[in-house]
């Protein structure tokens, strides 16, 4: 073969590789949209469950939402822990609730809770980004960027 064949080869190959590449992350990015069949997430904290839940009970932010979202604490894959399972309850009631109470979607709804009861637990407080402990900055391009991707992880839980 001569080098010109071989480029082409060469060029085709990084081509394919890079569509292949593109055509994974799409598929990765679709499969984390749809939604878990029964609707339950959960969060694995670095605690015992009556650490999570004294007395039976989940606390915050688990309390304002006691009436629409079901809970279950489950022993953490070696001894790491407890998973704490949650879900809003079946029916339209119960969503719709959780739209009016607190606004939003309630799968983010039930993220933000989750998230805040694991940090509220292992570390004392609800670690909040926002206001900026570093005070305000100068407003740019790249800025934006960031605190629109800031705002989508929030409910998300990913940046």
């Amino acid at each position: 073969m001569n080098k010109s064949t071989l480029a082409l080869l060469g060029a085709g190959a990084g081509v394919a590789a890079s569509a292949a590449a593109a055509a994974a992350a799409l598929a990765r990015r679709h499969a984390e949209k749809q939604p878990v069949a029964d609707g339950w997430k959960s969060v694995t904290v670095l605690a015992t469950p009556d650490d999570i839940a004294p007395g039976g009970v989940v606390g915050p932010p688990f309390d304002r939402l006691a009436e629409v979202v079901e809970t279950r604490l489950l022993p953490a894959p070696g001894d790491r822990g407890t998973e704490l399972h949650a879900r809003v309850l079946p029916g339209g009631r119960a969503e719709a609730v959780v739209r009016e109470q607190l606004g939003g979607d309630p799968a983010d709804t039930l993220r933000r809770a989750l998230r805040e009861l694991k940090t509220r637990v292992e570390t004392g407080e609800v670690l909040q980004q926002l206001p900026r402990p570093e005070g305000r900055r100068k407003h740019t391009v790249a800025g934006a960027l960031v605190d629109g991707a800031e705002r989508r992880a929030f409910g998300a839980g990913a940046l």
